[in-house]
This record gives C-alpha cells, sequence and structure tokens, in this order.
C-alpha cells in the first residue's frame, strides 16, 4: 500500500502473499463460528424473508456450480420448475450450501458425477447433492463440524438437513418449508 516495492513482478508477490494470508483468516473465521454455533448453545438471530423457492436455489447454486466445474467436476442437475415460496435467512442458507459444496471440493472423487437436484414434495422443498467420496484422497478425515451447522442452521430456520455415506457416495439433502397461499 505503501508503493515500496520495485517492480510489478514483486507488487503481485505481496499482493499474492496478502491475499493468502486473508483465506487463511477466512478459513479460521469460519472454523469459529462453526464451533460457536454448534457448542455456543445460542439461538441464531435470523432475519427471515419470504421468497421465490425456485428462483432463489437457481441463483444461489449457480455459482458454485461453476466453481465445482472449474475445478474439473461433472455436475449432474435437475431441478422442479413447480412455482413454490419458501421463508428463510438467505446469508445463512448461503453459508449451508456453501459448506456443502466445500466439502464436495475437498472430499469427492472429481473423476465421478456430482447430483444436484432440487424437488418437491408435499410441502418441503428438497436440495440434495451427492458425489463419490475421493478414496485417493490425502486430506485428513473431517470432524464433521460444518455438517453439524449445516443441521442446526436448518433447524432454526423450521427447515431439515440430513447426510449419510453408503457404499463409497456421500449424499446431503438440505428440507425448506414451503409457504402456504
Amino acid at each position: 500500500l505503501s508503493g515500496q516495492y520495485r517492480s510489478p513482478e514483486e507488487m503481485k508477490s505481496y499482493l499474492e502473499a496478502a491475499y493468502s494470508r486473508a483465506l487463511q483468516l477466512k478459513t479460521l473465521t469460519d472454523e469459529l463460528f462453526r464451533y460457536s454455533l454448534v457448542f455456543g448453545g445460542r439461538e441464531l438471530k435470523l432475519d427471515l424473508q419470504e421468497y421465490d423457492g425456485i428462483n432463489l436455489t437457481e441463483q444461489l447454486l449457480g455459482e458454485p456450480v461453476i466453481l465445482l466445474q472449474q475445478h474439473g467436476f461433472t455436475v449432474q442437475a435437475a431441478r422442479s420448475e413447480k412455482p413454490c415460496r419458501v421463508r428463510l435467512d438467505v446469508q445463512y442458507f448461503k453459508r449451508v450450501l456453501d459448506n456443502l459444496f466445500d466439502n464436495i471440493r475437498k472430499y469427492a472423487d472429481p473423476t465421478k458425477p456430482v447430483a444436484i437436484a432440487v424437488l418437491q414434495e408435499e410441502k418441503t422443498l428438497h436440495i440434495c447433492l451427492s458425489n463419490s467420496v475421493n478414496t485417493a484422497s490425502t486430506r485428513i478425515e473431517s470432524n464433521k463440524i460444518g455438517l453439524r451447522t449445516c443441521a442446526k442452521i436448518m433447524s432454526q430456520m423450521a427447515g431439515g438437513f440430513t447426510r449419510y455415506t453408503e457404499n463409497g457416495k456421500f449424499s446431503a439433502e438440505v428440507i425448506l418449508p414451503i409457504v402456504e397461499g
């Protein structure tokens, strides 16, 4: 910021170092948020608003799907076209989806397709994500705190969250109640 660099390359090096540190801080603050949410026992201060469920999920899923594709994943998507209204806190809901997509990038097998479906069942809207677990990954096994965070956020929004791993496949389902009327 003070302009004390000798070349554009040196400036780029400083910017890359600052960006790397910023990402590390973001990771740490996200972890701190997750721990405090799961173990803090406090209710979230939610800003619940009503949204068009199909448009909202399309918008919130668009960017993460593109990022997956940029990381070499093939994405198979299916979505409901039937209009519906949902009530949620969009910032917390986005945090849930971001967590799930981060997990896919970290733990999924990029040679196998990722399935994403937005479906309606009776009075609920379901966002389902499924992927094959990357058995060749050298990443340390997760403590699942992010998944517990997803469950707590969805519970406090009167929704639901389920996850399971079976035969090398991981699936997560986010459930939102559809607003009547």
